[in-house]
């Protein structure tokens, strides 16, 4: 898929390279050098930046995300950091971790983390270890420790699967 494909998500066909040098400035990531598009995920896009200093993502926020989306976005990534979640840390510009900026009249909003080398699991195909295992099932509990209300958002790629009623139940076997 083309860079402008991934760009309509976010509303603007632009020159990427000039807001992500403007995001480099003002988060002091360092001089740009490039960028790419991360063609994995969906509704956002996200790049992979890199600069003198190092790569990292940002990850530039649909245009059907309303503020408070975008902040409860921010809200579940930093509740996960504090519960101990092993994730990419945000950055902060003199805005906070939302930035927000017009290029061409387009508002864009965006999220700038670190960067972390690597594939999914998914990706890898390989077998999980016993320690990767228990590294999973510890970062799960922790996941579910967390205590935050959200809103709801749908999901266009989540698939009802049934509803828990007194008419309908879900199976589960256990091999």
């Amino acid at each position: 898929m083309k860079a402008s494909e991934f760009q309509k998500r976010i509303g603007y066909e632009g020159e990427l390279a000039r807001v992500v040098s403007k995001v480099a400035v003002d988060f002091s990531l360092g001089k740009y050098l490039n960028h790419k598009v991360v063609e994995a995920g969906y509704e956002d896009l996200n790049l992979i930046v890199t600069t003198h200093k190092g790569k990292y993502l940002v990850k530039i926020l649909a245009n059907f995300r309303n503020n408070e989306s975008c902040k409860r976005y921010i809200d579940i990534i930093l509740r996960a950091l504090e519960a101990g979640v092993n994730h990419p840390r945000l950055l902060q510009s003199s805005q906070g971790y939302l930035y927000k900026n017009n290029f061409d009249g387009k508002e864009i909003r965006l999220v700038v983390m670190d960067y972390i080398e690597g594939q999914t699991l998914y990706d890898s195909r390989e077998k999980v270890s016993l320690e990767d295992a228990r590294f999973l099932v510890q970062q799960a509990a922790a996941i579910n420790k967390i205590d935050l209300k959200v809103p709801f958002v749908y999901d266009s790629w989540a698939k009802v699967q049934c509803q828990i009623s007194s008419h309908c139940f879900c199976t589960w076997r256990h091999h």
